[in-house]
């Protein structure tokens, strides 16, 4: 049966009810401090950070056994997680949703995500959860939303584990050609990095290229950390070249193509005669560069401070040979990324057509 036909065709009054009104009262439970957090252990720790799983812990006293499925959100981070099984609260910021009975839980889930309440930076968003209303159709269908929206997550899941694996065969190729890069068996000369390339700093400062003229005659590509910003009249590099976020999101390690050029948070790498274009940018992503941070309120990266480290070097021809198998992998990737975002599209459209 359809979702209209359980509502009867569409034509019933949507009822809400507010917030605070669709939750279970619970006793708060203990709050593990991040410096008892193990690798370890037993009973997973529940926080409010982007990581699903923050940690484990082997102390029973620390166990919060829900009456039901639940919602966590982070206080400061915004971020959501739908929980099934026993968990330990870790430190603050952690608000534990348990809907009513009126409700589904996943269904509440979904319903908060759609929500997407506005960043306040470091402060505490619960305030701005407490002044929604809560969409709160039959039970029937809460759980046909349920089904089609799990599915479509599902879908993206499916295309992330793609990328992962993607990924682990790129780390696969690296190892059969040139061995491990720590204990070097096939005794590969060793370089500084700073060695095989040299590092410009971009001073575009995007939020100041708003086409005040125009736009006229714009048509070098500017680059961010997450892709395209958009066209300008100039470019700063001719060739192909490497980007490093130094700045915010440290450590992205994307290739950028000619005639193109970058914002000011983030810089370009470029190889010299020792190394391919390719063969650096998969040493670059593997050295993991956000190691290297520095600074409390902005992360940031310096090149000085992680030229020094020494990479493997093998022959010009073999370094191109990885290469080219790495860029066709790149290109499934690059495919998949493509159907992500087709995926999220797909879900935000059902979200706002079911909740909107």
């Amino acid at each position: 049966m359809t979702i209209k036909k359980i509502m009867g065709g569409g034509g019933k009054k949507k009822s809400y009810k507010p917030f605070e009104d669709c939750l279970e009262k619970i006793k708060k439970p203990k709050e593990l401090k991040v410096t008892e957090f193990k690798p370890f252990g037993s009973i997973p720790i529940i926080s409010q950070e982007i990581n699903f799983i923050s940690g484990y812990t082997n102390d029973e006293n620390f166990r919060f056994c829900a009456p039901r499925d639940l919602v966590i959100f982070g206080d400061h981070t915004r971020v959501l997680k739908y929980i099934d099984f026993d968990f330990a609260v870790g430190a603050d910021g952690v608000k534990i949703l348990v809907p009513k009975s009126f409700l589904s839980v996943k269904y509440f889930y979904y319903f908060l995500k759609w929500c997407n309440v506005d960043n306040l930076g470091y402060s505490r968003h619960y305030k701005l959860l407490k002044e929604i209303k809560v969409y709160v159709p039959p039970m029937e269908v809460q759980e046909e939303i349920v089904k089609e929206l799990d599915l479509i997550n599902r879908l993206l899941e499916i295309k992330q584990e793609e990328i992962k694996q993607l990924d682990l065969l790129s780390q696969s190729i690296f190892y059969s050609m040139f061995g491990d890069p720590i204990t070097n068996e096939n005794n590969f000369p060793i370089a500084k990095l700073g060695d095989v390339c040299t590092c410009k700093n971009s001073n575009i400062v995007a939020s100041k290229m708003l086409d005040a003229n125009g736009g006229g005659g714009k048509k070098y590509p500017l680059f961010g950390a997450s892709g395209f910003v958009r066209n300008i009249d100039f470019c700063q590099q001719t060739k192909p070249y490497i980007g490093v976020v130094k700045d915010g999101a440290i450590g992205k390690v994307d290739i950028f193509p000619a005639n193109s050029s970058l914002i000011g948070t983030m810089q370009y790498i470029l190889p010299n005669e020792k190394t391919n274009l390719s063969f650096l940018k998969y040493i670059l992503q593997n050295l993991h560069l956000e190691k290297y941070s520095q600074g409390a309120v902005i992360p940031h990266i310096y090149f000085r401070v992680y030229k020094n480290e020494k990479i493997l070097l093998p022959p010009m021809e073999e370094q191109k040979r990885f290469a080219e198998k790495i860029e066709k992998i790149e290109e499934l990737k690059v495919k998949a990324k493509k159907q992500i975002e087709d995926i999220k599209e797909m879900l935000n459209y059902s979200m706002d057509k079911y909740f909107g």
